[in-house]
């Protein structure tokens, strides 16, 4: 018998939680991806990785590209690089989970009413829930423990999408087709949520998917049509359904 189920479908990087935010350690993602650049790639090519804008919320392959592209080569090939990326930001992140902040808070950090709206959303239990981002596993699987949250029903993550044999990411259809797959249920309604308009957004348009965006109070795009900034605003939309 077929089960059809709601599908809430999110990025995790900056629209579950705050990773973007320096850890007690003062190392954010963006600070680690400095560090796994400088490792791997020189000092020239930091320079380089930041004058042009840094992580933009690409994925680690297609960091690794974008410095090959522009002349800083290193031992290894593309795929191989890119595992090295991943070990050294990795290395730099995990110790930080679970810290305390100067408030007491621990990183990460969740974004504005998160704790609440996860807790409403995962006892509904028509209710499809699934993480759908370029982050890692292990990172995103510890981070839900550690704020006491239960875990999504999916989570799919670079971890997987860079090893596929033609690599996936953000905005390709594809990618979502492939989360479809591994879902292995027939989906309703699906939305997806996510912090990066041409990113996260550009997904959910190309993959013909209504797309909600979170935008922190203080953002540029905090208050456009279509935002929200704190995740108990749009709480009666996925309540009861």
């Amino acid at each position: 018998m077929l089960v059809y189920k709601t599908a809430l479908v999110l990025d995790f990087d900056g629209t579950v939680a705050n990773t973007f935010e320096p850890n007690p350690s003062g190392l954010g993602v963006n600070e680690a991806y400095e560090h796994a650049v400088k490792v791997l790639f020189g000092l020239d090519a930091l320079g380089q990785y930041r004058s042009s804008g840094g992580l933009k919320n690409r994925s680690p392959r297609e960091v690794v590209r974008g410095l090959q592209i522009q002349g800083f080569l290193s031992n290894g090939d593309t795929a191989q690089l890119t595992e090295n990326l991943v070990r050294l930001k990795i290395e730099c992140l995990t110790s930080g989970i679970g810290q305390p902040l100067q408030d007491g808070a621990l990183w990460p950090r969740l974004t504005l009413g998160f704790a609440e709206f996860w807790a409403q959303v995962r006892k509904n239990p028509k209710m499809f829930t699934a993480i759908l981002s370029s982050g890692h596993q292990t990172f995103i699987t510890k981070t839900f423990e550690v704020h006491g949250l239960t875990l999504p029903d999916l989570t799919v993550t670079d971890d997987e999408l860079r090893v596929l044999p033609e690599p996936l990411s953000k905005p390709d259809p594809r990618l979502w087709q492939h989360m479809v797959e591994r879902a292995n249920m027939p989906l309703l309604n699906p939305v997806y949520i996510g912090d990066d308009l041409g990113k996260d957004g550009g997904l959910a348009r190309n993959s013909g998917v209504p797309f909600l965006h979170f935008a922190p109070v203080g953002m540029n795009a905090y208050g456009h049509e279509g935002t929200f900034g704190d995740w108990r605003d749009i709480l009666p939309r996925f309540v009861g359904v």
